[in-house]
């Protein structure tokens, strides 16, 4: 199968406002907006024409709280350095088994299964809560209490 991969303007998101911003402009111009981390596996996009392509790769931020055993992660961050984060507080992350994918797109688009599967379930299993961006521009906290049904 062959797609075309000639999509708008690509953009750069840096901080929450940013991308808010250019998820509402975009909307307004007629245009979708697909998110890409890595571009590990950009099939699912299909053909990209009238798409503004949101590269996530700056956003790599990642934050360890070894006491409630929980890792935040902005956008475009990369498994390898979750992992090196986490081993430095003598905890392993439930990562797949390629480190070079960001983490939120192998948790959320295949529910992530890797090599603690079958000790501790799917990735996408211990996902406590997204921050989120909606096509008109509005940012939302989900998890299983507030905003169930984006969750």
């Amino acid at each position: 199968m062959v797609t075309r991969h000639r999509p708008a303007p690509r953009r750069r998101g840096v901080s929450r406002k940013c991308r808010g911003d250019q998820r509402y402009a975009a909307g307004a111009a007629g245009l979708r907006v697909a998110p890409m981390g890595t571009g590990h596996n950009s099939q699912p996009f299909g053909d990209l024409s009238g798409t503004v392509l949101l590269r996530t790769s700056r956003m790599a931020g990642i934050e360890i709280d070894p006491a409630a055993r929980r890792a935040r992660v902005q956008a475009g961050a990369l498994w390898l350095p979750v992992v090196e984060k986490a081993a430095a507080h003598g905890l392993a992350a439930l990562h797949g088994s390629s480190l070079d994918t960001s983490v939120v797109g192998y948790t959320t688009t295949g529910g992530g299964l890797g090599w603690y599967g079958r000790c501790h379930g799917l990735a996408a299993s211990h996902v406590t809560a997204v921050e989120l961006v909606l096509a008109d521009g509005t940012r939302v906290r989900a998890d299983a209490d507030h905003e169930p049904d984006l969750f």
